[in-house]
């Protein structure tokens, strides 16, 4: 019974552990205190969704990218780029965010 129970405990360790993403950082790395983010006039933003990440994970849905969330703010001159996670039960929401002119 105990070699049962080992063996479902380490099924279900891999099973959720195999959906864990590692994010590594940008490589250009700015100073933060050179921007104020009260005088960047536009802030845009791009999302990818995952649906039922523990169990099918499924996705994206939706790009996450730079372009395109400048592009949605009419951003010609990226300042700043930032990322946001959102994650429950259900959903995962990966987005970058971008300020600028």
């Amino acid at each position: 019974m105990r070699k049962y129970l080992y063996a479902m405990f380490a099924a279900i360790m891999l099973f959720v552990g195999a959906c864990s993403t590692a994010i590594t950082p940008v490589i250009n790395v700015a100073e933060v205190t050179e921007v104020d983010l009260q005088k960047v006039p536009k802030k845009g933003e791009d999302c990818a969704v995952y649906y039922l990440p523990i169990l099918l994970n499924l996705g994206p849905f939706g790009s996450n990218s730079v372009m395109k969330a400048a592009k949605k703010a009419g951003i010609s001159k990226v300042k700043l780029v930032d990322r946001e996670y959102h994650y429950n039960i259900l959903t995962f929401k990966s987005c970058v965010v971008v300020y600028g002119e």
